[in-house]
């Protein structure tokens, strides 16, 4: 069903143009579609139909009154004749391609999903057969973990149900507010491995119950008696799982140990499980052993793995928080588990790279298959083959396959057919069959030995209240948890930190010091770090491994992030990047398990310090979007108005806060309300802006804070805009801004940038001067767009701006103002004409940094290019004379500054204030804090952290 999808866009652009062909000239206003434009575009199908009957048929007709009567009244307002007439054109072809499939396989189920290019946004079309249930939702979490940061649009689903066809029909849009723009075959790609995924996904299952039986319980507790012999022994504990729910697990929990004076203290777990006491009570033979029966409730959804719930994560989160309550226990029924955790971490390290969809299907795999010794007497070259020949399978679109591995050991069956199933289960014999296992809406078995009873999966839970830090967050939700979309936003850095952990984290003085590296060497010519991981593990119990790290930036220098640069000083990075070597050259070698290799291109002493930002953080598996974390942290709630974190039982360090609450809302008024009744912790820079009437009344009171970073706001000049090319028409626009009325009035305590000779003569003079080369007149002149985000005080430097220019111009000025996460997505897309933002200054008179002002770097937002500036900066790198050096970076900044492609305004400095109940917060060098360390709780004063009198 799959081979012929990729026919399909070729298909719809040929229909499309045809359907063109009928009306043009094509207008480009937005369809509104009143009774006569209706009937003109009904006709017009018609006409398609009946003059290319062997293309087209009436089912295009029928496809056409479907997408009208069933999309929404704002859905063909707001879009272009062409672009609803392509969504017409893929609906067709789909519907005749599940029509196609129908009559080759019959009513087994169907999907297809198709991804095209729509107006600076992405379409997803999915026809379905009607038993899919959920179905835009299961396909926004597949793509969101496979297209970090999308955002579906407001208005632009519409589905429909036919009582005449068998199947369904859905469609909506996505932005993507995060990295850069997908290439075509990059869509493809997804496209193919959602289609892969969803047809490989459960849908949801009911309720699993198991009640609990008193006859039952009480043999598990002579069980765990008998065992019992000395005084001195520590507790035993046996874990049954007993509930499933669409939102809930429940495990139940025998536990004996020797009477002692402090009581089972269950209140001391999270308040996110929730207990219930079946029994209590002691025996006296043949010593006085307290027994206990009890259960715990926990989340199920974020044990959730492709529509699957892995209880064996669920089992050791719970482990976990057990341990902390009643100390060292042997786990009567879990030995197992651990040491076929061991072996299953030593097959992925091996072959999680090599294997398509690894992640998908291989863990379950691995536990099916019984007797576990099994394990122990295959090759890897035979794991290797079971797993490569599993992974065909899932990717064949048949209804029943087989598959053997070539040395012959295994044959796999796949059926969709549950009859089917039952009779190859019960056709053999016990000693031929190894393991049988569901995964979607197919089985699969395994042959050559025992068969054994599919064992059912995992992830893991939540978190505690105890001391609970509240934020907010006026810039909304962030777009991605994925670490490697974060450099840019500070809101998303904040959050990474606290998620995850690299090889180093900044220590209170601002000095990396180890965190996921126990230890480290360096070569003697600096080029050469190989870094031992320390024992850890992801929230879902599995060892972080040094594979983890490499695959992960092995991904960021492949995939459209915003920022590759930033692993440039690994050795040959840019070159894989821009797909001049393979990645067996680049210098990221895993060593084994836990040891670590990266080989540099030039002595680098920032390399410690870039290992604890974000980007180089690493990822659990495949997944794009992360469920799984290595930090002091993990996610318990994630909505669209909330986010609230936990601490990580795994984390091998101690985190100051037992739970974070992050808000969003985006009224500044409401924000500082909420500071003022002791609701938030925090209110200003780097998560809210202070309004200037807001600083003043906190200064009084002697709580604003103030620090300086290196961050300098600016206006960006889009250098490619016909206008804006022009070097005397940005020279006009930066030279007419008065600084230091903007850090008075607008931004005050900002540190004004003034640029030389200013005076607004020699701005008109400029702007004269543009004029004649744009051959252009004032009255000629086109509108300017300024774009700004709906933060705090952007609303007034935008009025400001807009009467600056307008009055001293003579010309028009139309402001656009959005919300943070769409204005992000423009700015790195390149999407404005003039805009402002904040941009880091840190080592701003480093090569490295000159560098990324110009060219293709992904910083160069204004897309400025200078082929002297460029020549420059080369030759200060080669230069190793520092005097000779200097001189070409001055004449390098000569050039930048007399080019304008920015226009710096001030540099920024942070105000805030914290609650009087916390103090001393760890702010790294760019800004960003790091609440992962805490804030040191207040004691007799406030101290004061102000930087700036």
């Amino acid at each position: 069903m799959l081979q012929s999808v990729n026919s399909l866009n070729d298909l719809c652009i040929r229909l499309t143009m045809l359907l063109e062909e009928q009306d043009r000239p094509m207008l480009p206003d937005p369809l509104f579609l009143d009774h006569k434009e209706r009937f003109t575009l009904r006709e017009e199908v018609l006409k398609a139909a009946f003059r290319f009957p062997s293309l087209f048929s009436r089912l295009l007709y029928y496809s056409f009154e479907l997408l009208i009567v069933n999309s929404p009244k704002d859905f063909l307002a707001h879009r272009t004749q062409l672009h609803l007439k392509t969504i017409l054109c893929f609906q067709f072809f789909m519907q005749k391609k599940m029509d196609r499939a129908i009559r080759e396989n019959g009513t087994q189920k169907h999907l297809i999903l198709k991804l095209f290019r729509g107006p600076s946004r992405i379409c997803v079309s999915l026809a379905y057969s009607s038993s899919f249930t959920h179905i835009k939702e299961r396909a926004l979490n597949c793509l969101d973990a496979l297209m970090p940061g999308i955002s579906e649009l407001s208005h632009s689903f519409y589905s429909w149900v036919s009582p005449n066809l068998p199947y369904s029909y859905t469609y909506f849009e996505v932005d993507k507010l995060r990295g850069k723009e997908l290439s075509t075959k990059e869509l493809s790609h997804i496209e193919k491995i959602a289609n892969e995924q969803m047809l490989a996904s459960s849908p949801l299952t009911p309720a699993v119950f198991w009640p609990y039986n008193k006859e039952e319980s009480h043999r598990q507790i002579q069980l765990l008696v008998r065992e019992m012999s000395h005084r001195q022994d520590i507790p035993h504990l046996s874990i049954h799982f007993q509930e499933q729910t669409a939102n809930s697990l429940e495990f139940l929990i025998h536990l004996v140990r020797p009477q002692s004076a402090a009581s089972l203290q269950l209140t001391n777990l999270p308040e996110s499980l929730y207990f219930f006491r079946y029994a209590h009570y002691v025996i006296h033979t043949p010593f006085s052993i307290e027994i206990d029966a009890f259960s715990i409730k926990m989340d199920a959804q974020i044990f959730d793995v492709c529509d699957s719930i892995n209880l064996l994560y669920a089992r050791r989160f719970l482990i976990k928080h057990l341990e902390a309550i009643i100390g060292p226990f042997r786990d009567y029924n879990g030995g197992l588990f651990e040491k076929q955790q061991d072996h299953f971490e030593m097959v992925r390290l091996q072959l999680s790279s090599k294997i398509p969809y690894f992640d998908l299907f291989a863990e379950k795999v691995f536990y099916a298959l019984h007797p576990f010794e099994r394990w122990l007497s295959l090759s890897l070259q035979d794991i290797e083959e079971l797993f490569m020949i599993f992974s065909d399978l899932i990717r064949n679109a048949n209804a029943y396959a087989t598959a053997t591995t070539p040395s012959g050991l295994f044959t796999l069956v796949k059926t969709e057919n549950k009859i089917n199933f039952l009779r190859i289960s019960q056709a053999q014999d016990a000693l031929t069959a190894y393991a049988q296992l569901t995964i979607g809406n197919f089985h699969y078995e395994c042959f050559s030995g025992q068969v054994a009873d599919k064992l059912q999966n995992l992830i893991q839970a939540n978190c505690t209240e105890k001391d609970t830090l509240r934020l907010i967050f006026q810039e909304g939700a962030p777009p991605s948890l994925n670490p490697h979309h974060s450099s840019s936003d500070m809101r998303c850095r904040l959050i990474s930190k606290l998620l995850f952990e690299g090889l180093t984290r900044l220590d209170q003085a601002g000095d990396p010091d180890l965190a996921g590296a126990a230890n480290f060497t360096v070569s003697q010519d600096l080029l050469t770090y190989v870094f031992t991981l320390r024992k850890a593990s992801w929230s879902n119990g599995e060892k972080v491994t040094s594979v983890d790290y490499a695959d992960s930036w092995k991904w960021a220098l492949e995939d459209n992030v915003c920022h590759p640069e930033k692993l440039f000083t690994i050795k040959n990075a840019r070159r894989y990047r821009n797909t001049q070597c393979g990645f067996d050259e680049v210098g990221i070698k895993v060593l084994d398990q836990e040891t670590l290799q990266i080989e540099l291109e030039k002595p680098d002493p920032e390399f410690l310090h870039k290992l604890s930002q974000p980007f180089f953080f690493p990822l659990f598996g495949q997944v794009r979007e992360p469920k799984w974390f290595n930090g002091p942290y993990l996610v318990l709630e994630d909505t669209k108005t909330n986010l609230t974190l936990c601490k990580n039982p795994y984390h091998w360090n101690s985190s100051h806060f037992e739970r974070i609450e992050v808000e969003y809302i985006d009224g500044n008024h409401e924000i500082y309300a909420l500071f003022k009744q002791g609701k938030a912790d925090w209110v200003g820079d780097p998560l809210t802006i202070l309004s200037a009437e807001q600083a003043k009344e906190l200064e009084k009171e002697n709580l604003l804070k103030k620090r300086l970073f290196h961050r300098r706001f600016c206006i960006l000049f889009n250098t490619t805009h016909p206008i804006l090319s022009t070097l005397a028409i940005r020279q006009a626009l930066s030279l007419s801004i008065d600084r230091n009325e903007i850090c008075e009035s607008i931004f005050p305590y900002s540190l004004p940038t003034i640029p030389k000779d200013y005076t607004k003569g020699l701005a008109q003079t400029f702007f004269e001067q543009g004029l004649k080369e744009l051959r252009l007149t004032r009255k000629t002149f086109p509108t300017l767009i300024f774009t700004y985000s709906h933060q705090t005080r952007r609303d007034e430097l935008a009025a400001y701006l807009k009467q600056t220019w307008e009055q001293t111009f003579g010309i028009q000025v139309r402001l656009e103002k959005q919300k943070w996460n769409q204005f992000r997505s423009h700015l790195e897309k390149r999407r404005f004409e003039m805009c402002p933002t904040i941009i880091d200054t840190l080592n701003e008179y480093s090569t490295e940094y000159l560098e990324k002002l110009e060219g293709l770097s992904s910083y160069n937002y204004s897309q400025w290019t200078h082929l002297v500036y460029r020549q420059m900066i080369d030759s200060a790198k080669r230069e190793n004379d520092l005097f000779k050096k200097e001189e070409l970076k001055i004449q390098a900044l000569n050039i930048l500054h007399e080019s304008v492609p920015f226009a710096p305004l001030f540099d920024y400095v942070h105000l805030y204030a914290v609650h009087p109940r916390l103090d001393r917060p760890f702010f790294d060098s760019e800004g960003c804090i790091d609440f992962s360390q805490g804030l040191v709780p207040f004691q007799n004063h406030l101290g004061s952290c102000l930087e700036i009198k």
